[in-house]
């Protein structure tokens, strides 16, 4: 069921893209990474606080995001018109589609790219996905959890929309550049504080809440900043 829902959701997200490089006006393509980046944190807001705290049950949030999906997708579907494809850029089928995806996949820059998208995250999977579960192991309520992440996601709308209107922000690569290094120390920080935090107690020191919270924060910015700049 979820190998379904993951597969439908992923060719929807490719649809997407491709009608975003057709449908904006070259002038707010920009927008387009803004949007990714905003609707998905929205999106993880939304599935961590509602089901989490009980304020809708799984099957009623389920039902309401498929209706969304369907309703939006229905919406653009029949309310806006691509712009026509050019002659040269027109293929004859799948076939040609897919003859010309190996093609470009053959070409050693596309193949270093690959290997450098398919690697770029492993040196912050301690932050990104296991910090918070080792803080709830460690003793951690889930409801506070839950309450950081709300508090962190209108980062996931403002980073993005500040980062559009700066003026290195058509230099992506830079700004990855940039955010490296700093990410994988925050990580290395991450790992020191979880690994001599021990047994937090019921309830927790502020002081204790507040670095959490203080990670948290800065792990938001970095993540929302690096994957802003790979969708520009």
């Amino acid at each position: 069921l979820f190998f379904m829902l993951y597969l439908l959701c992923a060719t929807q997200d490719i649809a997407v893209d491709g009608w975003s490089v057709t449908m904006l006006h070259p002038a707010n393509a920009g927008y387009s990474s803004t949007c990714n980046a905003a609707g998905q944190g929205l999106g993880f807001f939304l599935g961590m606080v509602g089901p989490t705290m009980g304020l809708v049950s799984v099957q009623s949030f389920f039902m309401a995001i498929a209706l969304v999906f369907l309703l939006t997708t229905l919406a653009v579907c029949f309310l806006k018109r691509e712009a026509p494809t050019p002659a040269e850029e027109q293929v004859d089928g799948i076939w040609d589609a897919y003859s010309s995806a190996f093609q470009i996949a053959r070409l050693e820059p596309v193949q270093i790219l690959c290997v450098i998208l398919l690697t770029r995250s492993i040196a912050f999977v301690p932050v990104d996905e296991l910090m918070l579960g080792k803080f709830q192991d460690a003793g951690l309520q889930t409801s506070y959890v839950a309450w950081l992440r709300s508090c962190a996601t209108p980062l996931e709308f403002i980073v993005p929309w500040v980062l559009t209107r700066l003026p290195w922000w058509r230099q992506p690569l830079a700004i990855i550049q940039g955010s490296y290094l700093p990410r994988v120390f925050l990580t290395l920080a991450a790992g020191i504080f979880v690994h001599f935090i021990g047994k937090i107690p019921d309830p927790a020191p502020s002081p204790l809440l507040a670095s959490i919270a203080a990670l948290m924060l800065l792990q938001g910015i970095f993540n929302e900043v690096m994957f802003g700049a790979h969708f520009a």
